[in-house]
């Protein structure tokens, strides 16, 4: 079979192998290194945001991308105070022209799954090349989240 990259001859393994080895080797190291950079880039947003606000709380990419299995699967790293929210989200970072949500959230559940953690999987998304970033909760979480909000609004209306 020809290489759709190269044009030189290699032996498909399978009907959908459309690239030689060298070829679909180089395609993975530059997709691991958009994905390395759409974590760092994020990282640094999310720390910026909290330093802005005072929150006391670090945030960094996980090494490897979540090879550290044993400690944490997700892409994102805190430390800083104890129980926050940001610790209790499995962040999962995508950076891809065809999105898949669903295999996106199942795997980060497995993932947490296998850690006995439980978290909640949320998926910070964007498409190659575009600004806008969007986030991908389970309804409940979200809706949660924002009730927290109000009942915290409330208590300080309250307590003035």
């Amino acid at each position: 079979m020809e290489c759709k990259t190269c044009k030189g001859i290699f032996e498909a393994r399978h009907d959908k192998d459309y690239f030689c080895f060298e070829c679909n080797r180089i395609r993975g190291v530059r997709s691991k290194r958009k994905g390395r950079a759409n974590e760092s880039r994020f990282a640094k947003y999310l720390q910026g945001e909290l330093e802005k606000y005072e929150v006391g709380i670090r945030v960094r990419r996980t090494p490897a991308s979540g090879a550290i299995a044993e400690l944490e699967k997700g892409d994102l790293m805190f430390a800083g105070k104890g129980d926050t929210v940001f610790e209790k989200i499995h962040w999962e970072l995508k950076n891809a022209q065809n999105w898949q949500i669903e295999k996106w959230i199942a795997k980060a559940r497995k993932s947490e799954e296998e850690l006995e953690k439980f978290r909640t999987p949320c998926l910070i998304i964007r498409k190659p090349n575009q600004q806008e970033e969007l986030a991908v909760v389970p309804a409940k979480f979200f809706v949660d989240m924002l009730l927290e909000n109000e009942i915290l609004k409330k208590e300080l209306e309250d307590k003035e």
